[in-house]
């Protein structure tokens, strides 16, 4: 994932609803022309340059078809191509900054914040799997037509979206889905407690070093940290626990440790 640009998943959240309503309160091209200006420079300070040109020309093709061809062309097929070039067009800003924050944000850290909003499980039970499938299912869509191409099949729209469609179904009968989900709703009731007690326990275990970087730390600098993070189980248990500098605790905050970290703890 790029890092090139990093936000809170509430101020990105804020960004898109800004997009939104300036997208449905007005209907002036120059606006127009300015969301999308501002929608590009999002993904352009995340280095995300070849996306941000594949936006400008269909823009401007689709700005063409509507603005252009219409002073030539008529009749009752081009209205509706021109109906259909108008709505994409308006809907792009929108779409440029929604995949920016689907391919740019971690579970982890989305869940994070919705539990930071004080949100009802109710809805984001709903919306950690929506935030997970979407790209899980693009994911699927690219292994599909790799092997359809090792395997010498012409690619076709039956040969690819029968196997989707039960791949979609298989999502959502993930086991890691009704696990996240279990873990959530378990936890709604509980509240964090101090980990000052745990301290002195990890303080021997670990020898007096980060679990992530391997500096020495003091009792008064070390952090305690939830390898796996609050945010997931909510709960205090010490299998859970490692020892962490300030630095590496703030720099992981609510995200999963890498593998590498997974090997070491187990």
């Amino acid at each position: 994932m790029n890092k090139a640009l990093r936000l809170d998943p509430r101020t990105k959240f804020i960004l898109l609803l800004g997009v939104n309503l300036l997208f449905l309160v007005s209907h002036s091209l120059l606006v127009e022309i300015i969301l999308v200006s501002f929608s590009l420079g999002v993904i352009l300070i995340d280095r995300k340059y070849k996306s941000a040109l594949k936006y400008l020309i269909v823009f401007l093709v689709l700005l063409y078809i509507d603005r252009g061809l219409s002073v030539y062309l008529s009749g009752f097929y081009f209205t509706i191509i021109n109906f259909i070039a108008y709505a994409l067009r308006r809907f792009l800003p929108c779409l440029i900054v929604g995949k920016w924050i689907l391919e740019t944000t971690e579970v982890s850290d989305f869940v994070a914040t919705m539990w930071k909003l004080k949100l009802p499980t109710s809805v984001i039970i709903p919306l950690s799997v929506v935030f997970r499938y979407f790209p899980t299912i693009k994911e699927e869509w690219n292994s599909i037509r790799s092997a359809m191409k090792i395997r010498g099949f012409r690619l076709s729209f039956e040969h690819v979206m029968v196997p989707l469609l039960f791949s979609a179904v298989m999502v959502n009968e993930d086991s890691a889905v009704d696990h996240l989900l279990s873990k959530i709703d378990e936890s709604t009731l509980r509240t964090r407690n101090s980990l000052a007690y745990y301290r002195d326990i990890l303080f021997q275990e670990f020898e007096n070093k980060c679990f992530y970087c391997g500096k020495p730390v003091t009792k008064k600098s070390v952090e305690v940290d939830h390898f796996i993070p609050w945010s997931f189980i909510k709960d205090d248990q010490l299998w859970n626990f490692v020892l962490s500098c300030p630095a590496c605790n703030n720099n992981k905050r609510d995200k999963l440790a890498r593998e590498d970290y997974l090997i070491k703890i187990s």
